[in-house]
């Protein structure tokens, strides 16, 4: 789970951390030379997406925005939803019958 900023030159998803674009420009006449985007969070026309894995193990990719504390919060209901959803195990065996199981085993004696 986490935050991806979209480079707007070439198109390349780099770590919400990142400053530097490690992208490589996919068409044009400069195609395969390294993008030179030196400071991504300060372009006005990045994009921010978070990635997440539903409650089924799929991987998810969300667009969200220009604007990162937004990224931030849809990636925390996210979080938040996903863990509502999961099932919830209850036991049917109590801990003192754990207990009496380990102290019969042979090993234990």
């Amino acid at each position: 789970m986490g935050i991806i900023i979209e480079c707007p030159k070439c198109g390349h998803w780099n770590a919400g951390s990142a400053q530097v674009c490690r992208g490589l420009i996919r068409s044009g006449s400069k195609k395969g030379n390294p993008c030179d985007v030196r400071n991504l969070r300060r372009l006005p026309a990045k994009e921010y997406l978070i990635e997440y894995r539903s409650s089924d193990g799929k991987k998810i990719r969300e667009r969200v925005g220009p604007n990162k504390l937004d990224a931030e919060y849809r990636l925390q209901e996210m979080k938040n939803h996903i863990d509502d959803q999961a099932p919830k195990v209850q036991s049917s065996v109590t801990l003192s019958e754990i207990f009496d199981w380990y102290l019969s085993l042979p090993e234990t004696k």
